[in-house]
């Protein structure tokens, strides 16, 4: 079940919600300018309580610039970046500034020395701009900068950003993809919001939306909540004398419109597990409840035939769904009465065995794992299929030869007992969720990819609050193998303890 707008507890909690303030060369090379500026940001972040960061753009320009170049009036960003340029140590006193306001810091570095300076710096993100989203050597620098990592990618192929994913999980690296149009300002036929589908679905990191839009539309941010994204961007700057702002920088006013129309968009789409009383309360009026339709005494057992279902259903009355063949009467009860939710139901094994292959098949259309046709699947409860919600898994056997395959199903909630086996040696595999695990009274925590090699002899127990997925491969599997430490289990009939589904 989605958790939190889908946020995975494996990612760099810096990126939950996150809003990038983009000043780039907005502080017009002018110190006091940039302070007025990140003090208005602060004031932004304080007001919502935003996880918030100010982010700055490095360049090096005596090398980033050709010295042939220096005075080329062809390209407008030249003369720009010489213009508003700054020395480090003002910007340092502009990364104290923002710290001193609790705001992160992030910096856009477009070459390897500006890479080295965020690191002596201490900046807390590094952000690679789209135009640097093939730059390799830059790339390579980056990762190897132990910093989290944000990644527009405006102009970016598959095969790029499949090259970027590949680096930085290849160096352990937070980092978050945004989507981004390199259009200033943005349009809205060009605006590609299904592309943050696309990102959050190929690559299961956090993804977000660095806006280029026109300040004063808010609609695409609102969009780009519903679609999942996670962290945003704007540029934002600040109007003075002498000093206009751009067609996509916002001053101070319209980003705080910004950020309020991104969190009303989180209120609409805060995903809730808890229903709301009101909401339960408004829907019982509309159910049915069971009503008998003949006199029952205490001790009889109640079948179809013997209720009708009526609205209204009232407070401690049995619902039409919850109604089962074979519930006993607790009481005697008279025709046309409520029959109470409080009365027992006997142990329908077929019933339970169907919800649990339901929500068994449900985590794995969830972990997007298809099983196809080749399996054998079987349920494990090793203190009987009743308490199978609280005790056991699902397993589909997929292969059993000399080596065998296995994946092991366990709904939230359920644990594993602890054993060992006399001559298997098994390797999980997570591959959805997390599963907690003690091998030889050590604990472990493991996340998807994350394995454990488990050797013949070590005792070994594993749980899941979440519901989790893991592929098994082992040596061949022997009956009688796994020997269980709760001697209850141990002196229990092995074939009592599964059922065997076939394909289900």
């Amino acid at each position: 079940m989605p958790e939190d707008r889908g946020w995975s507890s494996v990612w760099n909690p810096i990126f939950k919600d996150l809003f990038i303030f983009e000043m780039a060369n907005n502080h017009q090379g002018n110190l006091e300018h940039g302070i007025n500026i990140i003090r208005e940001v602060a004031s932004i972040a304080e007001k919502f309580k935003l996880n918030a960061a100010i982010k700055f753009q490095y360049r090096q320009l005596d090398t980033f610039i050709h010295p042939d170049f220096v005075n080329d009036t062809s390209n407008k960003h030249i003369s720009r970046f010489l213009g508003t340029k700054l020395s480090l140590e003002q910007f340092e006193t502009l990364i104290r500034e923002a710290k001193n306001n609790g705001l992160w810091t992030a910096c856009t570095p477009f070459d390897e020395a500006s890479v080295g300076i965020i690191e002596k710096q201490d900046i807390d993100i590094i952000k690679i701009g789209s135009c640097s989203a093939r730059d390799k050597p830059l790339l390579r620098r980056v990762s190897d900068a132990r910093k989290p990592i944000v990644c527009s990618t405006a102009g970016a192929s598959v095969k790029d950003l499949d090259f970027i994913s590949h680096l930085f999980e290849g160096k352990k690296r937070d980092f978050a993809f945004m989507h981004c149009v390199a259009l200033y300002p943005t349009h809205a036929d060009k605006m590609a919001l299904d592309r943050i589908d696309f990102l959050r679905h190929r690559y299961h990191v956090p993804v977000g939306f660095s806006t280029h839009e026109s300040p004063d539309d808010f609609l695409p941010v609102r969009m780009a909540v519903a679609k999942g994204a996670r962290l945003f961007e704007r540029h934002v700057g600040k109007e003075a004398k002498d000093v206009n702002l751009n067609a996509y920088s916002s001053t101070a006013a319209l980003a705080e419109k910004w950020v309020q129309a991104a969190l009303d968009a989180m209120k609409y789409c805060n995903w809730n597990s808890v229903h709301d009383p009101l909401e339960i309360a408004s829907l019982r009026d509309l159910e049915r409840g069971v009503f008998l339709s003949r006199d029952v005494r205490k001790g009889d057992k109640i079948s179809r035939e013997d209720v009708f279902f009526a609205m209204p259903r009232k407070e401690g009355q049995m619902s039409s769904g919850e109604f089962r063949d074979g519930i006993v009467a607790s009481q005697d009860i008279g025709r046309n009465a409520a029959l109470p939710a409080s009365q027992a139901v006997t142990a329908d094994i077929e019933h339970l065995k169907a919800q649990i292959i339901q929500e068994a098949k449900s985590l794995l259309r969830s972990a997007r794992i298809p099983i196809g046709t080749e399996y054998e699947a079987e349920l494990s409860h090793h203190y009987g299929i009743e308490k199978m919600p609280e005790t056991g898994l699902v397993m589909i056997n997929c292969m059993d030869r000399d080596y065998c395959k296995k994946l092991l199903i366990q709904l939230p909630g359920q644990m594993h007992p602890e054993h060992h086996h006399l001559k298997k040696e098994e390797c999980f595999q997570v591959l959805y969720g997390t599963v907690h695990v003690v091998i030889d009274g050590m604990k472990r925590v493991l996340r998807p990819g994350d394995k454990l090699l488990i050797k013949p002899g070590q005792k070994h127990s594993f749980s899941t609050e979440t519901g989790a997925v893991i592929e098994e491969v082992s040596t061949k599997y022997e009956k009688g193998g796994s020997v269980y430490t709760d001697p209850s289990i141990l002196s229990s009939n092995p074939d009592t303890r599964k059922t065997y589904l076939g394909k289900w």
